[in-house]
């Protein structure tokens, strides 16, 4: 049988050095703009983005979002 010859993939990023800074940029525009439009309420958020109150309450605390600074001011 054939020998099979890896490449060096020294220089290679590993997954979490790659796409997880990435996926994390996303996720906090997303969720920055939905409180945004949302004007910070959490109940809306949620059910636009079809995710569970913990997870959008998990997520904006992983992202230090706040949804005071969301509100529209009275």
């Amino acid at each position: 049988s054939p020998t099979v010859k890896f490449r060096d993939l020294s220089a290679f990023p590993a997954y979490d050095e790659y796409v997880e800074p990435v996926v994390n940029k996303l996720e906090k525009e997303y969720f920055s703009e939905l409180l945004k439009l949302t004007g910070g309420n959490i109940k809306l958020a949620f059910e636009r983005a079809r995710l569970s109150r913990n997870t959008i309450s998990r997520k904006m605390k992983e992202y230090g979002l706040d949804k005071q600074g969301f509100r529209d001011p009275a």
